[in-house]
């Protein structure tokens, strides 16, 4: 018998809270996420982000996962990049994606590569879109597939010396080299990367799921954010690549920070400035970022402001901001002695600026989705 607990979890025991996972149905089998993908696959999904944004801003949409594409009911995929072009946007409402986008992306790792190149490049044939990338972190390439006449044409394999367009996106031409860049965290560790995947049931394929661990408690997360959630993590991880890039690191979810064995958060939002960058190695996030941003939603809400809150205190981390997508706030976390301070609650009319992060300086009416 499970029980409930007053954050909206549930547990199976007293070491694991669960609520609904993070998972992709193909063809009605379901199939769990890892619990985070490491530095080097959310590093490429960021600059992969800013490359369409700062060439296609008026063309398309682009978005990340994690965020629900339905193509029917047994098939819902989340592609690591989206993008839709304005004439397509139709398939975006009730805060997900219901059709074909005009491009996916899926950047490879060890324990969903396999599925990336089979069944759910099969997928995207079968339900149309248009334009699929494979990214491939250990061989340092892309892999570009076009529809033609219903089928895949693998139309380009290029290397990092080159450059990739788009007959789905004219708008962008993109230099791999300043995409598939090494960086000091680049190790993926595979050891780490646990993908040996289980049948439990004819219906149901289970591997490790997406999560986070308090206090030595585990939460899982729910199926997927939605659309105003990714656009406002989207909104910003733009504002602080463009504004602080030289200064330190942005990153944005899911990617474990491990504070200690029993405290392993997965931030919305995470800065980390260049002095602090030896707490990315193996892959992953090893000690406090700088400064770190919760998007609230109704699952997590809770967590965010209390637990997490007092996590990210006890664990050094200077700066924390909580962004409250339907009051249309921030409220502004500094650490002083050791314990936040309550610096400013802002509305979307105001300007944020950091005492941490000096380079930014926030419009907030710019991250917030129109109301409709």
């Amino acid at each position: 018998m499970t029980d409930k607990r007053n954050d909206g979890s549930q547990a199976r025991d007293p070491e694991n809270y669960l609520i609904d996972e993070r998972h992709e149905m193909i063809e009605g089998v379901r199939y769990d996420f890892l619990s985070s993908p490491v530095y080097a696959h959310q590093q490429v999904l960021g600059e992969l982000y800013a490359a369409f944004r700062t060439n296609c801003l008026t063309e398309g949409k682009v978005l990340f996962a994690p965020l629900d594409v339905h193509f029917d009911k047994d098939n819902i995929f989340q592609p690591d990049l989206i993008y839709i072009a304005n004439a397509n946007r139709g398939i975006i409402r009730d805060g997900y994606i219901y059709g074909a986008p005009d491009l996916v992306v899926e950047i490879l790792s060890a324990s969903t590569g396999s599925r990336d190149k089979t069944i759910k490049k099969n997928g995207y044939e079968k339900f149309g879109v248009r334009e699929y990338w494979i990214v491939d972190l250990a061989y340092r390439l892309v892999e570009q597939f076009v529809l033609v006449e219903g089928k895949y044409a693998a139309v380009a394999t290029l290397t990092e010396e080159q450059t990739l367009t788009s007959p789905t996106v004219p708008c962008l031409s993109l230099k791999l080299g300043d995409i598939l860049r090494e960086d000091e965290g680049d190790d993926e560790s595979e050891a780490k990367d646990k993908q040996g995947k289980v049948k439990e049931t004819p219906e149901n394929y289970l591997i490790d799921e997406r999560y986070e661990i308090i206090e030595g408690v585990r939460y899982d997360f729910l199926t997927s954010p939605i659309y105003a959630h990714q656009r406002i993590l989207a909104k910003l991880y733009l504002a602080f690549h463009k504004d602080c890039a030289a200064d330190g690191e942005v990153l944005f979810a899911p990617l474990d920070v491990h504070f200690d064995e029993d405290n392993i958060f997965q931030p919305d939002l995470i800065y980390i400035a260049n002095a602090n960058r030896g707490i990315i190695r193996d892959g992953y996030i090893y000690g406090a970022p700088d400064l770190v941003v919760e998007i609230l939603s109704s699952s997590t809400g809770r967590r965010d402001k209390t637990l997490k809150k007092n996590g990210y205190e006890k664990f050094g981390v200077r700066e924390y901001w909580l962004v409250d997508p339907v009051h249309r706030f921030v409220e502004q976390f500094v650490r002083l002695d050791g314990k936040y301070a309550a610096v400013a609650t802002l509305t979307e009319e105001q300007t944020l600026t950091s005492p941490t992060v000096a380079c930014l300086s926030l419009t907030l009416n710019e991250i917030f989705p129109p109301e409709n």
